[in-house]
């Protein structure tokens, strides 16, 4: 991000080209396609949940993935994931792709790149994103009210059940 707070993000088409850049508000606002990261940290069949921050604007307090965030102007997939893991848990690592897949709602598509990655703990979160980690089998995740999960979680989790079966 820049030192004014503002975070530019290359717009996409639907085969993933850039088309121009774009402020995140600007981004949400005009419902403009672009990248979002996952990384997913498992541990004994049980996955690393981040339950985020009641400071964050969107689902705060709800459980999402092990690490997660935007991919800025200029940054590839896997340079975003390990920036995300170091500001997120204080830890980064070499990340693996395990999925693309595009994610639609409300009228806004994204373009998620689920990886996974090997970090344990102990984690530094940030505060002012990461309220604490929970270890959780998929089961459980599938079990989270709507209310209090982050629907990318959600939907990855489904897609990997999906990959599995």
């Amino acid at each position: 991000m820049s030192k004014s707070n503002t975070q530019f993000i290359d717009v996409i088409d639907e085969e993933n080209n850039n088309l121009f850049v774009a402020d995140r508000e600007d981004v949400y606002k005009k419902k403009l396609r672009h990248r979002i990261v996952h990384v997913l940290l498992e541990t004994e069949g049980k996955m690393a949940c981040q339950v985020r921050s009641d400071k964050m604007s969107f689902c705060p307090g709800c459980y999402s993935t092990s690490v997660g965030g935007h991919v800025d102007s200029g940054e590839t997939v896997e340079a975003a994931a390990r920036r995300e893991m170091k500001e997120e848990i204080g830890k980064s690592a070499i990340v693996e792709l395990i999925f693309s897949t595009w994610f639609e709602i409300n009228g806004l598509r994204k373009l998620l790149f689920v990886f996974s990655a090997d970090v344990k703990p102990p984690f530094n979160l940030s505060k002012d994103e990461v309220d604490r980690i929970e270890y959780l089998t998929y089961d459980e995740i599938k079990n989270i009210p709507k209310n209090k999960i982050h629907p990318e979680l959600k939907f990855i989790v489904e897609k990997l059940n999906e990959n599995n079966n």
